[in-house]
């Protein structure tokens, strides 16, 4: 399993041109490893596994031309660091081809909220219950960190595995 990625990896695996991963990492869509962003001339950034995937996910976005600002928002929640593990343990089953998963993101204006969906374990009431007890909220108005009568402006959903599936098992 590759855990580090380079530029032209992420080219390669994402399916996009260069400059536009470049962007991504210049604008802080995409995080380099600290030793390797800003390092200098001679030195090629580096990204994370988790990088990698969040670039993946953030493919299907871009492609619809949405602003890099989104794009920015989109990668903060998939990144968020009360994600609990599960949340890459699910992409990891999509890059597998163990599990369909499928991302939900709700947007509020500027903020988002990401889920993900392992359509082969939703019917376990364990996998509901740990995983998705918010699925309901996140879908329709309200939710974890918006008011009660707040309305999404938009609820989008896709299937992750096409997205991954260049990433090395």
């Amino acid at each position: 399993m590759q855990l580090e990625y380079t530029l032209a990896d992420l080219t390669r695996i994402v399916g996009a041109k260069r400059r536009t991963i470049q962007l991504w990492a210049e604008a802080g869509a995409i995080k380099a490893d600290d030793e390797t962003e800003r390092a200098g001339t001679g030195t090629h950034r580096r990204f994370s596994r988790r990088e990698a995937l969040i670039a993946c996910l953030l493919k299907p976005f871009a492609d619809y031309q949405m602003s890099i600002g989104f794009l920015i928002g989109i990668a903060d929640s998939i990144r968020d660091e009360g994600a609990a593990a599960w949340r890459w343990e699910l992409l990891e089953r999509a890059i597998q081809d163990e599990s369909m998963v499928y991302m939900l993101l709700r947007r509020f204006g500027h903020e988002f909220e990401i889920a993900l969906i392992d359509v082969n374990h939703v019917g376990t009431s364990e996998y509901f219950q740990d995983r998705h007890a918010d699925l309901g909220a996140l879908i329709t108005k309200g939710g974890s960190f918006v008011a009660q009568d707040v309305v999404p402006t938009s609820v989008l959903v896709f299937l992750v595995n096409p997205f991954v599936s260049k990433i090395e098992k």
